[in-house]
Order: C-alpha cells, then structure tokens, then sequence
C-alpha cells in the first residue's frame, strides 16, 4: 500500500473521541500530514475548543457512551453555534458500519464518515478531500473575518457602555 504524504502544515485538525487510545492512534496517523492535531475527550470539551480555535476538519466519534453527549448531538449542538460552523467539516468515526449509516450520519449533520480501526487509504482520501491548500486559506481567511466582526462589535458594546454609565 503506497500513500503519498501531502504536508499539510497549516491544516488543524480537531480528533474527539473518548477514548485515550484511539485518540493516540488517530494523532499519530494525522501525525504524518504535519497536521496541527487538538483532541477532546467529551461533546462538551469539543465545542468549546471549536469555540475558540479555528478547525479545517473534525474527526467525531459517533458512540454513545462518549461522556453527556454523544457525537450525533454534539455534532447537531456545533451546527446551531453561531458564526458559520454549518460549513466545518464534521467526519463521523465508527465502528458500525451497518448499511444505512451512511445516510443517518449526512442526515444528522456529519459531511461523512470512516470506519474503525481507521483505514490509512480512507484517511488519506479524507484528507486530501477536505484539507487542500485553497480550502484551508478559505476557511481560515472566513473565519479571520467573522472574529474582526465580532471584534468590532465587541468594541462598539463596550463604547456604548462607558458612555452610558
């Protein structure tokens, strides 16, 4: 099996899964990309990263025995977040590949998904699907503009509330 490597130094990449393993295992694959690789370990934890940080693809385990919430829901939560994550790239991780799941997974918010134990030639696809070179200066560039706006709507509260007191 031969993969070529495409470096993607400037991709980010968020891998939620509750268990520490597959977390270790799925860094290391990522690893080979020079890809910036974040984890989280429940729904919650990954929202508030996704909060804060800039993400071109997010690996979600699906499973239902992720801690409060499973990936089903908190992919549904980041999607209602405001400021334009309808567009991030969510991939389900499962191991139920039952057919159909294909389907339930697009269905509820996930641009797609990859069986477990990950599959190099699946990942790498996957990579090369979502992380091209224009896809992740876009995002980056859209998500830099959002954060200005936000800054200067910041600003202008803060202005409002000063003069008013």
């Amino acid at each position: 099996m031969d993969i070529e490597y495409e470096a993607m130094p400037n991709g980010r990449v968020l891998v939620v899964d509750n268990r520490n393993m597959s977390l270790y295992i799925a860094q290391g694959m990522l690893s080979l990309y020079g890809l910036q690789i974040d984890t989280a370990k429940s729904g919650h934890e990954a929202i508030e990263k996704i909060k804060y940080n800039v993400y071109d693809l997010v690996f979600m385990d699906h499973d239902h025995m992720m801690p409060e919430m499973d990936g089903m829901k908190t992919t549904r939560k980041i999607r209602r977040l405001k400021g334009g994550y309808k567009k991030l790239p969510i991939v389900a991780l499962t191991a139920n590949t039952v057919v159909g799941m294909e389907e339930m997974f697009l269905a509820n918010g996930f641009n797609g998904f990859m069986s477990k134990p990950i599959d190099l030639l699946e990942m790498d696809k996957i990579l090369k699907q979502w992380l091209s070179p224009e896809k992740i200066s876009r995002r980056a560039r859209a998500k830099a503009t959002v954060m200005t706006e936000d800054t200067e709507q910041l600003r202008e509260n803060m202005e409002k509330a000063l003069t008013a007191a």
